[in-house]
């Protein structure tokens, strides 16, 4: 029989019910009808009346029978025990229905079923058949069980004693519901609060199953959170499964002393006792094997688990022997099965969308790998990648939200003028409408009454004006602006005049009312002022209430569909004046034209626009998008081309299409443009994609098109198959969907691999060639190359913003932190610490006690350094510290040895100045490692680094102290010496301040005795040598410098002569352009035939250019539009023949020529000139009598 745990005791403490569902659940009726159920007879009768209802219904009667079944129970024959329970036949009925309604149940049911079924505490064959069942169900919902929720479904399958049956991806005992466990709980373990690692340590210390990687993870997912908040009972219970794992963690159980320490009066007496006794049990009771517990499988012994923690999706494979990779999405791991044992192996992996950048990886079976940590520079490269991608997105996110943020202001601007432009009318109403009245008004008060009757006539005449003033005033007058839809749309922009004047109109009333009633009284008739005031102030002020709780303020129907239609013409002319581009091609002989653009780069398309409007950017392309004049329309294919259809739409798309193909029209006259002004045609390509991406031609490009189109389809039914949605399921719907400069984001790029992967061979080869040009682009390419026209193929990445260049400077070479600034502000405030020693918490003294030393305040402050403790009072004694000292000095010193300016003054120290021993590199003088050490001078060389223990300037103040003469050399102080001469005269220089220099601190008896002639000549020798290197090297630089001078004056000079000779040549060029302007205008104008220059058959003479013809000269339009066919002729000579007109014109020609007395037989002239518009040109030629 099974027992609960204390775990899940723990886990599921009392409130449960009231904590799961909310008053407002619909559950919450059950809840409180189960809580007036007191006999688990009642219970199976509810449960079988209610076997429709919701599962958690179902597992709030098994979690209720469970409660009853743990009560004390009264003996006799009618008592509830476990054995009658399960023997019940509706409790067997109950268990079916659960069984057989698992897969409707969400996660959360799921677990806390589960968690039902072990605190029911009943053996069965129904039990167990639905403890087998949840572990089934549960093994195929995966990245769908929350951490808490897969806790608490861990700990009740462990003490179910649930594994599930082995698979081909466990090795030996364990079940596939372990495994599924494990991967989630690897995959999820970050997002695992205090209590659920506890309870995930305690469900496989239960199945019997240690995995050390596993455990490992927890722990520092424990470590990472301790400082959150946590509850007694989870202190006590991860007390216990440390003590039951065997697993000494010193940080961890130091903390958790810390924490128990710290509130032990939260405590109850019974956790009290078991935290006092957790520490105190045996840790071998953790080893189950030894002391004859369950088995313990070693999962670490079967699979290496690959998670890929970057942003985008990878593939994996186990080494060279294996050929098929495996892919893994972000946030997603993979299971890579080996053999069993020690050996490690070699994993390796690789970025989908760039396969060149990979890397490999040494482990041992059972390790936990992240892609973006354990694969050195495939690591790297592939952070950068996702970083450059994040740069991108939230680059083009921005310049989205400005572009979507300016057409929305420009559409407001629009549609506001529009609107002001439809109200006018109505405040000229509103205006005819007030002023008449207050005119009226007016000249009432004006009028002085002569009578009663006059009064009572002038009074009453005021009562209707100050009825429509009041209203007016009332109706239009009130409300504020943007909170009155209906004013703001009956006056646009002049609704606040319109309130002011109707207010001050108002106003003015008033005042005249007044005039009038003190007129009125002067006269005698005061009395009059009962029949002007009741108006303005009784009816027209509850005509102004009824005005205003009753008048409309909303737009109506017609109104909002009004504003709508505003909206509209606004939004289309925008388009037709912004968006809309026909091209912008400067006449500029040589200008580069941008003559084919691709469209989904949708930044550099508008920074191409802006560019092309304000002149900057010579362009030829087209764009007419929808809702501007000329979408949609179609232009027919001139015969002269023999293309077959009867639109440009069919050769270039192989169908009509909806957006026409009046731009290609456009297009082809700025191209020919461009053409005709020597322009340099440029063609841009996808990024990384130039010269792919063209067709076999440009008759072919529509049927390539309709082909393309025809599998691009197939990714629409693909996207809806099984097979895409199990792909999303593994991880490609967590790409992120956010587009980057080329219109394109990580989902769309992965799902289309994955389609044309899922293409044959010889489709997915046409795609993929496809590449490189959008689809209008493919016919534009063509066309000009059926055309013969020159162009250059450009990368669209010259008009993209450059990411610049990211680079890696691994830890050994980074430079070294150096302290700039006030750094004489520094012993003060160390000093006030060492003032008052007892505000400093024990694991500052340490670091307070080094910084006193390398100030050189330790003699001053003796008192202050205690017995060293660093952290959590954990003692560090001497010679902890002694052999962190040394590790320190010799890394530093090899990081040192290896950097350009330690070799550089190694080098010259040994060329150094004569009379100086040669150095020895990391020599160990006194207790100390030094760069470099000259024994017979007793002289000590260090370049100076930040360290740690003990900085350099105290390390040299004790070896002065023992004898040494000591040089310290900065590298920021050689950073300006540029060759070995200038560091070897610094060097020098040094030497000799050393050597001279006399230690006042230490007495003679303690150092080396040396005699004063080798002194002398020490010191003497190397500033000899200084001073002769400092003058060579001054005589060397002003030769320089005077050299540099003249080599100036000499440019100056040729730079002169050559602006001179380029002035006087350009005038010549000048000059020389417009004589061959002139010789080509009557080239071009005079030479038409193609024969011999010696005797022409044949010679044509302009008017201009001859005798005038007979009679009046009529329009010369004719012979110029002939002379422009002649002159812009490209291919061939043009062809003049000469015969008879045709027979149907004979009729025609008697008859005009009889009429004008002229022979009627004359001669048919037809002249052809190729490749111009006008082709052909005919004419008759008689005899002139």
């Amino acid at each position: 029989m099974l027992r609960l745990t204390r775990a899940l005791r723990l886990f599921a403490p009392h409130g449960l019910w009231v904590r799961s569902f909310g008053t407002n659940s619909p559950i919450y009726p059950a809840i409180e009808e189960l809580r007036q159920l007191h006999k688990p007879g009642q219970l199976l009768r509810y449960a079988l009346a209610h076997e429709a209802d919701d599962l958690a219904v179902l597992e709030l009667v098994l979690r209720r029978l469970g409660g009853l079944m743990r009560e004390p129970r009264t003996s006799g024959k009618k008592a509830w025990t476990r054995k009658r329970l399960s023997s019940d036949g509706r409790f067997h009925v109950l268990m079916n229905t659960l069984s057989s309604r698992l897969d409707e149940c969400n996660s959360r049911t799921l677990a806390l079923l589960a968690d039902a079924v072990v605190r029911l505490e009943v053996n069965s064959p129904e039990v167990s058949d639905l403890s087998q069942r949840i572990a089934e169900v549960a093994t195929h919902r995966h990245n769908a069980i929350s951490p808490q929720d897969l806790s608490i479904l861990a700990v009740a399958l462990a003490a179910l004693r649930v594994r599930g049956p082995p698979t081909e991806q466990t090795a030996g005992h364990l079940g596939s519901a372990v495994a599924f466990v494990r991967s989630e709980a690897m995959r999820q373990l970050q997002d695992f609060r205090f209590g659920s690692c506890v309870h995930l340590l305690e469900a496989f210390l239960r199945w019997g199953v240690v995995d050390a990687e596993l455990t490992n993870m927890v722990f520092a997912r424990v470590e990472d959170i301790l400082e959150e908040e946590v509850s007694t009972r989870d202190v006590e219970g991860l007390l216990q499964v440390l003590a039951k794992l065997g697993q000494p963690r010193v940080v961890i159980l130091r903390k958790l002393c810390q924490l128990t320490f710290s509130s032990l009066w939260s405590f109850a007496p019974s956790q009290l006792v078991s935290v006092s006794h957790s520490p105190e049990r045996p840790l071998q009771n953790a080893r189950f094997e030894e002391e004859g517990g369950p088995r313990v499988n070693r999962h670490d012994a079967m699979a290496l688990t690959v998670t890929n923690d970057l942003q985008t999706p990878i593939e994996v494979k186990l080494g060279e022997e294996e050929e098929e990779w495996k892919t893994v999405y972000p946030g997603r791991s993979c299971d890579v099965g080996v053999s069993e044992g020690a050996v490690p192996v070699c994993l390796e992996v690789r970025l989908i969308e760039s396969p060149e950048v990979r890397g490999k990886c040494q482990a041992t079976v059972g390790s936990l790998l992240r892609a973006s940590l354990d694969f050195e520079s495939f690591s790297r490269e592939a952070k950068g990648r996702d970083r450059s991608e994040a740069r991108e997105v939230t680059r083009e996110g921005g310049r989205r939200e400005e572009a979507q943020a300016r057409t929305e202001a420009m559409i407001r601007e629009a549609t506001s003028k529009k609107r002001n432009a439809d109200a006018w009318p109505t405040v000229r109403a509103v205006v005819i409408l007030v002023g008449p009245p207050l005119a009226l008004l007016v000249l009432c008060a004006a009028i002085p009454p002569e009578s009663a009757v006059a009064a009572v006539l002038l009074a009453s005449a005021t009562v209707p004006l100050c009825c429509c003033l009041c209203i007016l005033t009332v109706s239009f007058g009130a409300g504020e602006r943007g909170k009155d839809e209906f004013n703001d749309f009956k006056f646009g922009k002049y609704v606040d005049s319109v309130r002011v004047g109707l207010k001050v109109a108002g106003l003015l009333a008033l005042v005249v009312l007044a005039v009038l009633t003190i007129q009125h009284a002067l006269s005698g008739f005061w009395w009059t002022a009962a029949i002007v005031w009741p108006v303005p102030l009784g009816a027209g002020m509850c005509l102004g209430v009824v005005l205003l709780m009753f008048n409309r303020r909303d737009l109506d129907h017609d109104q909002k569909k009004q504003r709508e239609r505003e909206h509209r013409e606004a939004h289309g002319e925008l388009r037709n004046r912004s968006i809309r581009f026909e091209g912008s091609v400067l006449r500029e002989r040589g200008r580069p034209c941008v003559a084919s653009w691709p469209g989904k780069y949708e930044g550099a398309w508008e920074s191409l626009v802006s560019q092309g409007r304000n002149g900057q950017v010579s362009a030829a392309v087209v764009f007419l998008p929808q809702g501007t004049r000329d979408y949609g329309k179609h232009d027919s294919i001139p015969k002269r081309e023999e293309l077959p259809g009867t639109c440009w739409c069919v050769p270039l798309y192989g169908e009509p299409k909806a957006w026409g193909c009046r731009w290609f029209t456009k297009w082809r006259e700025n191209i020919e443009e461009a053409v005709k002004y020597g322009a340099e045609l440029e063609v841009y390509y996808f990024q990384n994609h130039v010269g792919k991406g063209k067709v076999e031609s440009f008759e072919s490009a529509g049927k390539e098109n309709l082909q393309r189109e025809k599998l691009n389809k197939k990714q629409e039914e693909f996207e809806a198959s099984p097979q895409f949605k199990q792909m999303l399921d593994a991880g490609l719907g967590n790409l992120s969907q956010e587009p980057r400069g080329d219109g394109s984001s990580q989902y769309s790029r992965e799902a289309r691999r994955v389609f044309l992967a899922s293409l044959s061979e010889e489709e997915r080869q046409f795609l993929a060639a496809s590449e490189g040009l959008g689809n209008s682009q493919k016919a534009e390419v063509a066309w000009l190359e059926k055309k013969g026209y020159e162009y250059w193929e450009v990368d669209v990445s010259t008009w993209l913003p450059a990411e610049g260049v990211e680079r890696h400077v691994p830890a050994s070479l980074e430079n070294p932190v150096r302290v700039h600034g006030q750094q004489d502000d520094f012993p003060s405030v160390f000093a006030q610490y060492a003032a008052d020693p007892e505000v400093l918490d024990p694991k500052e003294e340490v670091d307070v006690a080094w910084a006193l030393c390398a100030m050189e305040l330790s003699e001053k402050y003796r008192n202050v350094p205690k017995p060293a403790r660093k952290r959590h009072r954990a003692p560090w004694g001497p010679g902890a510290a002694a052999r962190k000292a040394a590790e320190k000095r010799h890394g530093e010193a090899k990081r040192l040895s290896n950097s350009l300016q330690h070799q550089q003054a190694a080098r010259v120290l040994r060329s150094g100045p004569p009379g100086l021993d040669p150095p020895t590199l990391q020599a160990a003088v006194g207790p100390f490692l030094v760069d470099f050490f000259l024994e017979q001078s007793s002289l000590v060389i260090d370049l100076d680094l930040l360290s740690w223990p003990i900085s350099r300037r105290v390390r040299h103040r004790l070896l002065r102290k023992l004898g040494y003469r000591t040089v310290l050399v900065s590298p920021w102080d050689l950073k300006n010496l540029r060759s070995d001469a200038d560091l070897l005269g610094f060097l020098s220089h040094q030497v000799s301040r050393a050597l001279q220099s006399v230690d006042k601190k230490s007495g003679s008896e303690t150092q080396d005795q040396v005699p004063q002639a080798a002194v002398d000549a020490r010191q003497s020798a190397p500033l000899a040598y200084m001073t002769t290197v400092s003058a060579a090297e001054v005589q060397r630089w002003q030769q320089h410098c005077e050299d540099q001078a003249a080599q100036v004056q000499d440019l100056k000079q040729q730079v002169a002569k050559s602006t001179a000779k380029l002035e006087e040549q350009s005038a010549l060029l000048k000059a020389k352009d417009i004589e061959i302007q002139q010789c080509r205008k009557d080239l071009e104008a005079k030479t038409v035939f193609n024969f011999a220059a010696d005797s022409p058959e044949l010679r044509l003479r302009w008017t201009e250019d001859c005798q005038p013809l007979p009679g009046v000269p009529g329009s010369a339009k004719g012979a110029q539009q002939l002379k422009q066919s002649l002159a812009g002729r490209t291919q061939g000579p043009a062809e003049l023949c000469v015969g008879p007109p045709p027979a149907d014109w004979r009729v025609l020609l008697q008859l005009r020529l009889r009429a004008h007395a002229e022979p009627w037989e004359p001669a048919l002239l037809r002249l052809t000139v190729p490749e111009v518009e006008v082709s052909s040109y005919l004419g008759l030629l008689w005899p002139v009598i």
